[in-house]
């Protein structure tokens, strides 16, 4: 696989601190399966996902950036900002797909980052039940803004990229993509570079 990063990549990142680790349990929780009858623990490992938007003016000089929502918005980051990324270089795309997508991914810096899809996780990780009434609640907060999943779920979309399996990998719920939801659908076409172990520690 090509070692060299372009424009329009996306990205999944094991993630940091205490919400890391309870999005990464959740995802496990929630990946039980008849494929993963004790979780899909490998893309579980993802806590975290970004878009490699190319050289781009970040504090007054042009460098290798990322596009990832981070509280309280969507922000452009420095491309070495997770240095234990997982990236999708094997997937196929064109290079008007490529312009559409960092187009999309741009457009998305400044914009509100939601964080009632993390109460969903935890609230699904403590296993709170939702009423229906609630859960459209938090559906309809997912459109406001989005979580760094998402921001590559609207880049593929910018791009015409079927998105297939990717909103049903470990979430059901097609408004909460998830990392291990991207992660999982990048192991499974064969795309992602240095994918991590199943049995990472």
């Amino acid at each position: 696989m090509s070692s060299i990063l372009q424009a329009g990549t996306w990205g999944c990142s094991h993630g940091s601190g205490w919400m890391g680790t309870q999005i990464r349990r959740a995802e496990e929780e929630e990946s039980k399966s008849e494929r993963f009858p004790h979780g899909d623990r490998q893309a579980a490992w993802a806590g975290h996902c970004f878009v490699f938007v190319g050289n781009q003016n970040l504090g007054g000089t042009f460098q290798p950036c990322i596009v990832e929502a981070e509280w309280p918005k969507v922000v452009l980051s420095r491309v070495t900002a997770h240095a234990d990324a997982c990236w999708a270089k094997g997937q196929s795309l064109t290079m008007a797909q490529r312009k559409s997508g960092v187009e999309a991914a741009m457009a998305l810096v400044g914009r509100q980052y939601d964080a009632f899809a993390y109460a969903y996780f935890l609230a699904k990780l403590a296993k709170l039940t939702l009423d229906k009434d609630l859960a459209s609640f938090f559906q309809a907060e997912a459109k406001v803004g989005p979580i760094c999943s998402d921001v590559v779920v609207r880049e593929q979309e910018a791009m015409n990229v079927p998105l297939g399996p990717l909103k049903t990998a470990a979430t059901q719920d097609p408004d909460f993509v998830c990392p291990a939801d991207c992660l999982r659908w990048g192991l499974d076409n064969g795309w992602m570079e240095n994918p991590p172990s199943p049995d990472w520690k």
